[in-house]
């Protein structure tokens, strides 16, 4: 019986460990994707703040 109890406890302890990890990676693959949608918004209002400067200033090309 004490073996036993000793057992269920190294897998409650191993459960605990890869619970931590999966935590850790769900936390970084927010801040991951977070970052991603900041990046592609900057971008795409970089680009609309580009165009309207090069209309404003009449270097605005139309290909």
């Amino acid at each position: 019986l004490e073996n036993l109890n000793t057992t269920l406890q190294q897998i409650s302890d191993l459960l605990k460990t890869v619970e931590i990890a999966i935590l850790i990676v769900a936390v970084a693959l927010s801040i991951l994707l977070i970052g991603e949608f900041f990046l592609k918004i900057s971008e795409s209002w970089c680009l609309r703040v580009s165009d309207f400067t090069h209309f404003h200033y009449g270097t605005h090309r139309i290909d």
